[in-house]
């Protein structure tokens, strides 16, 4: 891995008003909406852009972060640093997935961190579970 450089990305821990996890299917694994940051984008607009281009939420409001982790998630040589926001749908909200993804979930916090520990970092992990279980 070429340790001087990163992609930065940005996740999206989104909740309903159950407060159940919204996870993205693709490719046989599971995932939080979001992507990589494009030249010139805050990390925010990466944010609002993604959700967008993933579920078809346009409106996000209360968006607050709540870490930042490097990964093991190789992208060629570079490394991937994830921002993770989290934020409540306002609404009784149905993702419509774009074509990348295969399906969607909601999901409580042990399922929510069970699908998402093939591929995020352990310590990434148990700031999603202080979060859910302090939410």
């Amino acid at each position: 891995m070429n340790e001087d450089c990163f992609h930065l990305g940005v996740k999206g821990l989104i909740r309903n008003q159950e407060g159940r996890v919204l996870l993205l299917e693709r490719k046989g694994y599971w995932d939080l909406p979001g992507g990589r940051l494009q030249k010139g984008e805050t990390v925010l607009e990466a944010l609002y852009r993604e959700v967008d281009e993933e579920i078809g939420l346009k409106h996000i409001e209360g968006a607050t972060q709540l870490c930042t982790h490097l990964t093991g998630i190789r992208i060629g040589d570079v490394g991937l640093i994830l921002s993770v926001y989290t934020f409540d749908t306002p609404f009784d909200f149905t993702p419509q997935l774009s074509e990348e993804h295969s399906g969607f979930g909601w999901f409580d916090i042990d399922e929510a961190c069970e699908r998402l520990a093939a591929r995020l970092p352990p310590e990434l992990l148990n700031d999603l579970r202080k979060e859910l279980v302090g939410a």
